[in-house]
Formats: C-alpha cells, sequence, structure tokens
C-alpha cells in the first residue's frame, strides 16, 4: 500500500471514531419507574400520600419518569387533596400529565368493569418533554387503539393511557419516547388482553419512529405464555417469575434500584398484595446523523 493510502485510512478511521463517539453522546439512560399505587387507604394511608413519598424518593434516584396506575379518580374532584400532591411534584421538579379514567366511551360498548380508577404520570422536563405540546398547554393522555381491546361483542376492555415524549440528549437533539401506561383487566381473561396487547405492539408501535416502553399491572404473570412470547420479541423487566407488574420496550432495559438493599424499595413501596414498584433505566438512542 501507497504512504498516501495509510494516510487516508488513518483519516478514515479517525472520523470513524469520532462519529462513534459523537453517537455515543447522543445515547440518554432514562429511568422509569411503574406503580399500582392502590386506590384505597392502606394502613391509614392514603393514594396521594404513597404518590407524594414515591415523588421524593424518585427524585433521589434521578427517574424521569413516573407512571402510576389505580389512582383515585376521586383525587381530580379534591383540590384539598390534589393540590398537595402537585406542590410536592412540583418542589421535586416533576410535571404531570393525566388520564382521569381507565375506559373511553365506546359506542355500543360497555366497561368490563364497574370500577373505574384514572392514569397519573410525573415527568422530569429535563429529561423528557411531551411531544407537540405548546409551552403554555397541558399534555393530555389519550387511550391506544381501544378498539384493539375489547371483550366479547358488547364490552370494553382497558385500554392502555399513553403520552408520546421528546428526549432531550446531550448534543442538543431530540427522539421520540412513546410511553404507554396499563392497568389490565384482572381475572381469568387477563391472559387474553396480553394477547391483545401484542397484537397493538406489532400493529401499531414497532412502526413508529425512536423508541416505546409498555409499563404497568398486565395482572399477568412473567411465567405465562403470553409474557413469555413478549419477552421473546422484546426487552422486558419485571421483580420475577410471578410478578404481574412489568416494564416492556423496544429500547435496553437495565434492572436497577429495585434489588438494591440500601433503598430497600420492599415494603416501604409495596401498595397492596402483589404490587411492588418497579424500576429500569432505558438505554434511548439519539438520531442518526
Amino acid at each position: 500500500m501507497k504512504p498516501h493510502s495509510h494516510r487516508l485510512m488513518s483519516i478514515l478511521a479517525a472520523l470513524l471514531l469520532a462519529g462513534t463517539a459523537q453517537l455515543a453522546e447522543a445515547e440518554t439512560r432514562v429511568r422509569i419507574v411503574t406503580w399500582n399505587v392502590h386506590p384505597r387507604s392502606i394502613g391509614g394511608e392514603t393514594p396521594e400520600s404513597r404518590m407524594t413519598r414515591m415523588l421524593a424518593f424518585a427524585r433521589t434516584q434521578n427517574v424521569a419518569i413516573i407512571a402510576f396506575q389505580e389512582v383515585p379518580r376521586s383525587l381530580f374532584n379534591a383540590p384539598a387533596r390534589m393540590d398537595p400532591l402537585v406542590n410536592a411534584a412540583t418542589a421535586a421538579g416533576y410535571e404531570m400529565a393525566a388520564l382521569p379514567s381507565e375506559y373511553p366511551n365506546t359506542p355500543g360498548r360497555t366497561p368490563t368493569s364497574t370500577i373505574h380508577n384514572a392514569y397519573m404520570v410525573f415527568y422530569d422536563p429535563n429529561v423528557v418533554a411531551p411531544s407537540n405540546v405548546p409551552a403554555d398547554a397541558n399534555p393530555v393522555m389519550t387511550f391506544f387503539h381501544p378498539e384493539l381491546f375489547t371483550q366479547g361483542p358488547l364490552n370494553q376492555a382497558r385500554p392502555p393511557a399513553t403520552l408520546t415524549f421528546d428526549v432531550q440528549h446531550a448534543d442538543g437533539t431530540t427522539t421520540p419516547l412513546h410511553l404507554l401506561s396499563w392497568h389490565n383487566e384482572a381475572g381469568t381473561l387477563a391472559r387474553q388482553h396480553v394477547a391483545q396487547l401484542e397484537q397493538a405492539i406489532h400493529t401499531h408501535l414497532v412502526t413508529q419512529q425512536g423508541s416505546w416502553v409498555v409499563v404497568g399491572d398486565f395482572n399477568v404473570a412473567d411465567s405465562t405464555q403470553e409474557m413469555e412470547d413478549l419477552d421473546r420479541d422484546f426487552e422486558q423487566l419485571t421483580h420475577d417469575e410471578t410478578g404481574i407488574d412489568h416494564i416492556l420496550s423496544n429500547a435496553t432495559i437495565t434492572n436497577v434500584i429495585n434489588d438494591d438493599p440500601a433503598t430497600a424499595i420492599d415494603p416501604q413501596f409495596r401498595s397492596d398484595g402483589r404490587h411492588l414498584a418497579l424500576f429500569g433505566e432505558l438505554n434511548i438512542q439519539g438520531a442518526s446523523r
């Protein structure tokens, strides 16, 4: 090889390394926690008190997204309860989005359950900001393709609540992160709805630009065939084989906080029975340049 060819190869190698470094800098780790907070008081502690404790703890752990399921709808009509929660979130550097129902109003279908709760998401706007929301407007969560979550010909099952964020990368770029928070139906038909979720993911999420994550109370254990199918195709995190709360994503998920003895999340972040807060860290890739 001629000398100038060596020089050319050295230059190309340097450019490749520089480009790789730039791409690595654009990767952002986004910590997320999901918790079915339970809509009633437990041991004398209200749901909003549990959420306030989580906000304070999440701030110390650099959690960017906090997804609560089974939030009592009564909070939305009780300023004396809601205002202190919102103030605690603001003090911790979080903003809020919510969906005050678990069922859409679907013509010709009735909800499968008479018990209706709500979804709440708190987020750090310095890490993730809702997409396409004007600065003076509040972000709104919506139902994710409710037509795919049905039970028989007459009933509407619970669809996930969704909100899309822009992940803020250190290099100034942003990439989408589609969040779905879900409280699945309970009982013998829960596995059917996990299969419906899988269909919805393959039909509507894998074709989206950017990353996505589904979190929540699936009401189905990790050891079931339906969860094994999802685990085969995507990244998944849960506490153990009997766990019914899950984090599912097309991004790499790292298990953080859950098993750290120093944090002792159990029992301080166990609401009722099997619902223990689940923490994960998503590795979100930056935009290709």
